[in-house]
């Protein structure tokens, strides 16, 4: 199975099939199994002691996915196939959705099954299948890892003029900060449940000197200039993703209900102003090029310039390198010098 091998493998938290057994349902007492064998209604309970792994993970083409180095619960060079997304219910009520991986050996027979939930899963808690999705699977794997905007957010245009994102069309001029105008490629718009991995992170108004609330996707990153090298990190210029940024406190995750997250493309992965603050847009990977249209994936090819590329990478931090300190007040008094 052909797989990226110039870009990072994707990290996902995931528990074993072994781990989580029907407690009650047509198919008490199994483990969890391809879809095909799945009914729906079966209560599944996560064991006790079952470990936290991760699957590091090369898209490859329609479903199929490569073990890569780094994984903790499979080898690497094993492939995988993206079964479904399913939908289990809590006993409170409450809906998580979560990636069903099935390794197959070349006669295609199962050999071990993952689930990759998107909100975490309580040991001892029954959980009611409620829905099977192998149709979507791989598109809501794009969209859970997409950087994304939500609905209302103000985009500066090339004029000045200040739009909601959702008021945007491909061609419209937008300001980036290393290109000046440029425009538009295609805009998408997706609804997911706020819920976990999927919750967006909320910046109050003025915490960064955005103009308004910021509400944007955990894997979005803004681009952070320090007048005073406050991070330590002997550079001015950082990109750091939303999810580093929260505290519990001033930003936080939104939780709860449904959320509507908008992507930007353009020809090449740039940066722009949501709300006065400086954020990238979407850059296109294997993982997330299931959310174009056909008729545009197939133009741009397998490598796109400027996406590819990594173009922004120099810039980005893996880690919060915050220590017990609020980000939102230590990025305010570096903005500042």
């Amino acid at each position: 199975m052909p797989a990226s091998r110039t870009s990072h493998p994707h990290q996902l938290a995931v528990i074993r099939g072994d781990d989580f057994r029907v407690s009650q349902g047509a198919n008490q007492g199994d483990v969890l199994t391809g879809a095909s064998d799945l009914v729906l209604d079966d209560q599944y309970t996560l064991a006790k002691d079952a470990p936290a792994e991760v699957l590091a993970l090369h898209p490859g083409p329609d479903n199929l996915f490569e073990v890569a180095d780094g994984a903790s619960v499979a080898r690497a060079g094993a492939q995988l196939l993206l079964e479904a997304r399913l939908c289990m219910m809590s006993p409170m009520g409450m809906m998580m959705d979560a990636l069903l991986l099935v390794e197959t050996n070349t006669s295609g027979a199962n050999r071990a099954v993952f689930l990759h939930p998107f909100s975490p899963l309580m040991p001892g808690v029954p959980y009611a299948l409620v829905d099977i999705d192998p149709d979507n699977a791989r598109l809501f794997f794009a969209q859970s890892g997409t950087v994304s905007l939500g609905r209302g957010t103000l985009i500066t245009r090339a004029g000045g003029q200040q739009t909601p994102v959702e008021h945007l069309v491909p061609g419209d001029l937008i300001m980036t900060r290393d290109d000046g105008a440029q425009p538009l490629r295609w805009i998408g718009q997706q609804t997911l449940r706020a819920v976990g991995d999927l919750a967006p992170v909320l910046i109050p108004t003025g915490t960064l000197n955005n103009q308004n609330d910021l509400l944007l996707s955990k894997d979005q990153s803004l681009f952070i200039y320090q007048r005073d090298d406050r991070l330590g990190l002997g550079r001015a210029e950082v990109m750091i993703k939303a999810e580093h940024l929260v505290d519990g406190q001033i930003i936080t995750r939104q939780e709860g209900g449904f959320v509507e997250y908008y992507q930007l493309v353009f020809d090449n992965h740039q940066i722009i102003f949501a709300e006065g603050i400086a954020v990238e847009t979407m850059r296109i990977t294997r993982r997330n090029r299931t959310l174009l249209p056909s008729q545009m994936s197939r133009r741009w090819g397998a490598a796109i310039p400027g996406h590819s590329d990594r173009p922004h990478a120099a810039f980005e931090i893996a880690a919060a390198p915050f220590g017990r300190e609020s980000p939102a007040r230590l990025l305010r008094r570096a903005s500042r010098g």
